[in-house]
């Protein structure tokens, strides 16, 4: 049976999720969302050298905002997040036992299948894609992990799939 309505994932960040389906070749729709919550999933370009601490700035604005929060990243960036955030969450946690109970939780796409979160932020897409064992499926587990809000940092371009994203607008705009 095909899941046709989500209840988790709002249409905001399911509107970019279902980009991701379609470019994969899924042969299956997106499910549709029942809720809205009026924030829109944003995306930001980072320099390499200013991502590890832009990804601790913006997991902090995140948790700031309540809830649960993970980061979610290719199998290459685990270790370096995981070490950046410790100085500001030593709680931090990572991999299937992580406890997000704890503050934030660093995990692959493989890890975060099947679970939810207030907040994400996807670290370096691009990754993701190249590196992760199901490509454009990850991709997609990655960005409908959220039930509020969706937050993207990328070092490089930003594959043509995330379009929708928006680059976040200053406080006061």
């Amino acid at each position: 049976a095909q899941l046709t309505v989500n209840y988790r994932t709002p249409t905001e960040v399911m509107a970019v999720a279902a980009d991701v389906l379609a470019a994969g070749g899924a042969g299956t729709t997106a499910p549709r969302s029942v809720r809205s919550t009026g924030i829109p999933p944003v995306a930001e370009r980072v320099a390499e050298g200013a991502l590890l601490p832009r990804v601790a700035e913006a997991t902090t604005e995140l948790a700031a905002a309540g809830g649960t929060v993970a980061v979610i990243v290719p199998p290459s960036r685990v270790t370096d997040v995981v070490e950046s955030l410790r100085a500001t969450w030593p709680a931090v946690s990572s991999g299937p036992a992580a406890d997000s109970s704890a503050g934030p939780v660093v995990l692959v796409p493989a890890d975060a299948k099947g679970l939810e979160f207030d907040s994400v932020l996807l670290v370096d897409p691009a990754a993701v894609l190249a590196e992760g064992v199901r490509g454009h499926s990850d991709l997609y587990v990655a960005l409908t992990r959220p039930t509020q809000r969706l937050a993207v940092l990328h070092p490089g371009e930003l594959p043509h799939e995330l379009d929708r994203l928006t680059e976040p607008q200053p406080a006061g705009d």
